[in-house]
């Protein structure tokens, strides 16, 4: 494959406790080899790798259309505060243990998106 997904460690704070989260970001495929499944591949094989791990969500700040086909949900993330909500911030609950709302932290070098 010649593609890459990089899910970064996310922290969500909420009444109860502290959960680890992760993002997704960046996706990204060879342009010589886009339109071929391999970002979806490398998304799906994370999800199984995360899940495996015990993380149960994943937020993602990019195109809803795009990324509502591999689950991602404006509605599962609406209970979340974060300094990216907006249209284009939707979450993927993995399993039902995912923490229902609370305040989700980025790394620092997201603080640059804006």
């Amino acid at each position: 494959m010649r593609g890459y997904a990089a899910f970064p460690r996310l922290s969500v704070e909420d009444a109860a406790r502290p959960y680890y989260a992760v993002g997704l970001a960046p996706v990204a495929v060879m342009p010589g080899r886009q339109r071929l499944g391999i970002g979806g591949a490398l998304i799906r094989k994370g999800y199984r790798l995360l899940a495996a791990k015990g993380f149960s969500i994943i937020f993602v700040l990019g195109d809803p259309a795009y990324y509502a086909r591999f689950g991602y949900d404006r509605a599962a993330a609406m209970p979340f505060e974060s300094d990216h909500v907006g249209p284009r911030f939707t979450a993927l609950r993995l399993n039902e243990s995912a923490p229902r709302g609370g305040k989700v932290r980025y790394p620092a070098a997201f603080a640059q998106l804006g």
